[in-house]
């Protein structure tokens, strides 16, 4: 698979830039090959709408403790029954469209695929040819307003832009670069434990290598000061997804979203992130059930042929074997009234 070398998302054969970051192609497209360990990154970038202000509130990490409005400042709800929309979407998208893609050539699966739904199976075969991303927007009646773009690729450096190793090592997903080092470590979040396959997100606020800053009351009063999970030192944050260095004890911090957004009042824009799945789609799976379910039915068309292909033959074999018989009978009769008729014949000449 083909990525641009500056955003990880995948360049499709058609395109002179990358629809993602708008960074041109030229010299800038990056060969990968399927990872033997089989994980399936998808690049996440969406929002929701907020309920009170109908402002848009970033959706750049998984979460199901909300999301801070920065426009109104009211926690806002985005459950599960959203999530697994966007989960079952990005797994779809990554599975069938990334690393592991059906072929071209593989005529029936999305002969099969196209029968489910024609149009979504006209997106899925569009992404890598015109298109790098699949928009994925809420299905449900009366649910929140939400919109996720989602595109397969793969992960680069935060240091040197390089295509990063992923590994799973002890429940956590370790992202390293071969290139310069860089290492970054990620727990598997358990919120999408009933959703499976779902292996981590690539995001900063769910770094388990770095501790995450805090937010106090400032002495002052009204503001709300950043602080060191470690020595409670004020931390000096000027954007977000920073990680920083204690100027006190050293501890190195990262500031999550929701405490940006106390602090500073802002409302922060979406920002791209990763999902990593493993295993078969759900989509995948239906398909494939499908493909098996024609397959098995062919092969059993094939042994009624077969079969009555055999009655026939054994039929006609019979009713030859019958007609020899037969023929040998009325041979037999044919050959004893010929010497009833000359015994006849020679006692008439005897007589006369």
């Amino acid at each position: 698979m083909e990525i641009c070398g500056s955003c990880g998302c995948i360049a499709p054969t058609s395109n002179t830039d990358c629809g993602r970051c708008h960074a041109s192609f030229e010299n800038n497209r990056t060969v990968l090959s399927p990872p033997s360990n089989g994980l399936m990154p998808a690049r996440m970038k969406g929002h929701f709408i907020c309920r009170s202000c109908g402002d848009k509130v970033a959706l750049n990490h998984f979460s199901l403790d909300g999301y801070l409005c920065g426009s109104c400042g009211i926690l806002q709800k985005f459950g599960m029954r959203e999530w697994s929309q966007i989960v079952r979407h990005a797994h779809d998208t990554a599975d069938i469209t990334g690393f592991f893609r059906p072929s071209a050539d593989d005529v029936r699966f999305w002969e099969v695929f196209s029968a489910y739904d024609s149009d979504v199976a006209m997106m899925f075969k569009s992404i890598g040819r015109d298109k790098s991303c699949l928009t994925k927007g809420n299905e449900e009646f009366g649910g929140i307003e939400f919109e996720m773009d989602v595109s397969p690729g793969h992960p680069l450096c935060a240091s040197c832009s390089k295509p990063v190793k992923l590994e799973i090592k002890a429940e956590r997903l370790h992202c390293t670069c071969l290139s310069c080092g860089y290492a970054a470590i990620y727990r598997a979040f358990p919120e999408a434990g009933n959703y499976r396959n779902c292996v981590a997100a690539i995001c900063e606020d769910d770094r388990s290598d770095v501790s995450t800053a805090k937010t106090e009351p400032s002495s002052g009063g009204g503001a709300i000061a950043i602080t060191c999970p470690n020595c409670a030192g004020a931390l000096d944050v000027r954007a977000l997804g920073d990680t920083v260095t204690c100027p006190f004890c050293k501890t190195m911090c990262h500031v999550p979203a929701q405490v940006f957004t106390r602090a500073m009042g802002k409302a922060i824009p979406p920002r791209p992130w990763w999902m990593v799945f493993e295993g078969e789609s759900r989509r995948r799976i239906r398909i494939n059930n499908t493909l098996k379910q024609q397959a098995d039915a062919a092969r059993q068309n094939e042994e009624r042929l077969r079969k009555r292909e055999e009655l026939a033959q054994q039929s006609r074999l019979k009713r030859k074997d019958e007609a020899a018989r037969r023929r040998k009978t009325l041979l037999k009769a044919g050959m004893i009234i010929a010497v009833v008729i000359g015994v006849i014949a020679v006692a008439v000449l005897i007589v006369s």
